[in-house]
């Protein structure tokens, strides 16, 4: 079994990151984009839903588990990459200089070559998410 942990101060909001992130839809990073192919319950912030990652030629789905507004969300992917199963979850906590982010992700890849390319791939999405999050709230305070 495998897992990710990344943990960053950013000068975002909590707010403004929910809106981005709470909407399931959104994507940070220019890097990929998301799709919403089934919608969750909206008295349950979402809790179902189930979206398309795109990253190039790549997709990966995945469906969210878990979500309380601002504080979190979970969720889990389907299928798109080498793992029986991988649970997810990002935390937003706030922050002297605006909100800590602690992003988790448990995992069991295909086989153990498979591994180390998907804690790859993981982290850098997540540290993608982080650094769009970052970058579009600059964006937005500077027009």
């Amino acid at each position: 079994m495998g897992n990710v942990r990344i943990e960053r101060i950013i000068s975002v909001p909590r707010s403004y990151i929910w809106s981005i992130v709470g909407s399931f839809d959104k994507s940070p990073s220019k890097s990929y984009r998301l799709e919403i192919s089934k919608h969750g319950d909206p008295d349950k912030e979402g809790i179902g839903t189930e979206r398309i990652l795109y990253s190039g030629n790549a997709k990966v789905y995945e469906r969210i588990t878990g979500a309380k507004r601002e504080e979190y969300f979970e969720y889990e992917i389907l299928s798109g990459m080498p793992v029986k199963y991988y649970k997810g979850r990002a935390e937003f906590y706030d922050a002297d200089d605006g909100t800590r982010i602690v992003w988790t992700g448990d995992y069991k890849a295909v086989n153990l070559l498979y591994d180390l390319l998907v804690r790859i791939l993981v982290s850098n999405a997540i540290l993608k998410t982080i650094k769009g999050l970052e970058q579009s709230y600059i964006d937005l305070k500077s027009n």
